[in-house]
């Protein structure tokens, strides 16, 4: 089994009829005051990835501290899809992104982790695969659900950016190059 870590080129957070979050370094997730946050991640996969070598996929986001705690809510529930439409800053003014719920993923936050871990499989092997287009994530929350605030690929911190963990099997090994001695005859014309 080998490991790929892919780092995420491209994040945003957005809310419908609220102002845009200025810290690019932070992704804010959830419920906010009387906004409902989302955010847009995208990761290139690599060429050489075929779907029947990735066994996993997981979505690794790293949160940051917040200055006072979540109030009890309702639900504490989240969801990621994969998008159909490109995603644009200027989302608010258009219709909204449309996404895939064939491949959504649930998952809860677990308060007591510094990261949230989703299984993504379906929608990078639809990707692979060719089933839809790899035109990123979108990351909601339901309603009432806690506010979370993850690290951006923007953030100072290299090592807190959001990662595509991508698990392949042993079939695909890269080989270094070594030397074998050999002998070439010529022949001259």
């Amino acid at each position: 089994m080998h490991v790929i870590d892919l780092r995420c080129r491209e994040s945003d957070n957005f809310s419908i009829n609220c102002c845009k979050n200025d810290n690019e370094e932070r992704l804010l997730l959830g419920q906010n005051d009387c906004c409902k946050e989302s955010i847009y991640l995208y990761f290139d996969l690599p060429l050489f990835l075929n779907m029947n070598l990735v066994q996993s996929s997981k979505l690794i986001l790293y949160k940051l501290p917040m200055c006072c705690k979540n109030q009890k809510t309702l639900s504490n529930q989240y969801s990621v899809y994969p998008l159909i439409d490109f995603y644009s800053p200027f989302v608010g003014c258009f219709s909204p992104l449309r996404f895939d719920c064939t491949y959504k993923e649930d998952f809860e936050d677990n308060i007591n982790l510094g990261y949230s871990e989703i299984d993504v499989t379906s929608m990078v092997k639809s990707w692979l695969q060719g089933s839809i287009e790899n035109k990123g994530l979108l990351i909601t929350g339901e309603e009432h659900s806690p506010l979370i605030v993850y690290a951006s690929e923007k953030d100072m911190d290299s090592k807190i950016h959001p990662i595509l963990r991508i698990i392949i099997s042993d079939s695909l090994v890269f080989r270094t190059l070594t030397e074998i001695p050999c002998k070439v005859n010529m022949r001259s014309n």
